[in-house]
């Protein structure tokens, strides 16, 4: 809660810092992110195919897509050359909770429940470059840009197993709860906004996400279980790839003036 506090301060100075200039602007956008993931899924891949020649039957989802939300304030500092500076705050939500092995395929009854959440938060500054337009498309404004990220300032980040005897009882359970785990990423994006009036418009992005880490956690387990907790102990994580986001812009009507 800190540190969101901490976020919400430092967009806030940057409000007040901009507010009475003559261009800036904030944004509010959603989509889809796509994720690599690919040691995660790999991971999942051989598990699975470890259970089949068990005899079991597993339905286990790989990690390849998640929702992003995102907030950004931006300053149009250099308005002859259209570079502007922004300050974004976003959430990228990944997780899987549909995940269980049956016994085998002719008996429904649940061996395995598992559930995974690496939803992250980051916090980036960076520049972006409008290209300039004729006065008939004045508002209509392309851009691209880039920023510098500092992710795992809040995110909910564990894998959860739970086992269970054919009557139903527990065998166990084995819960990784990631650490504070901050790591730098970065964003390149391209896009375009449109104002419908002086004061309210439309924006789509499109990205490009650079970010990836070993997360380190602490293992709890209880009772018995097949599956190792030193092994769960480090986990790394990959959140590049490309996110697609749709959404609003405003500011004050006297205000916009790109």
């Amino acid at each position: 809660m800190k540190k969101i506090t901490f976020i919400l301060f430092l967009i806030l100075s940057f409000y007040s810092f901009t507010f009475g200039l003559p261009n800036y602007w904030s944004e509010i956008t959603g989509g889809i992110s796509w994720h690599a993931m690919s040691d995660y899924n790999n991971n999942i891949d051989k598990i699975e195919k470890d259970l089949i020649t068990l005899g079991a039957d597993p339905k286990l989802n790989q990690l390849n897509q998640g929702v992003n939300l995102d907030f950004t304030a931006c300053h149009n500092i250099f308005q002859d050359i259209g570079l502007a500076f922004y300050m974004r705050y976003g959430f990228i939500i990944i997780n899987d909770m549909n995940s269980y092995v049956n016994y085998s395929i002719s008996d429904s009854r649940k061996f395995m429940i598992f559930n995974v959440s690496f939803d992250n938060s980051y916090f980036g500054v960076g520049m972006r470059y409008y290209f300039s337009t004729n006065e008939s498309g004045k508002n209509l404004n392309l851009f691209i840009g880039s920023d510098i990220s500092l992710f795992g300032i809040f995110s909910k980040q564990y894998m959860d197993f739970k086992f269970y005897y054919p009557d139903g009882t527990s065998i166990g359970n084995v819960h990784l709860e990631a650490n504070n785990n901050l790591f730098f990423g970065g964003h390149i994006e391209m896009g375009c906004d449109y104002w419908f009036n002086d004061w309210f418009g439309a924006i789509f992005k499109l990205g490009y996400r650079i970010a990836s880490a070993d997360i380190v956690g602490s293992v709890t387990a209880s009772g018995s279980s097949p599956i190792s907790s030193v092994s769960l102990s480090k986990i790394k994580v990959e959140y590049n790839g490309i996110y697609l986001l749709a959404g609003i812009n405003f500011t004050i009507p006297k205000e916009k003036n790109k």
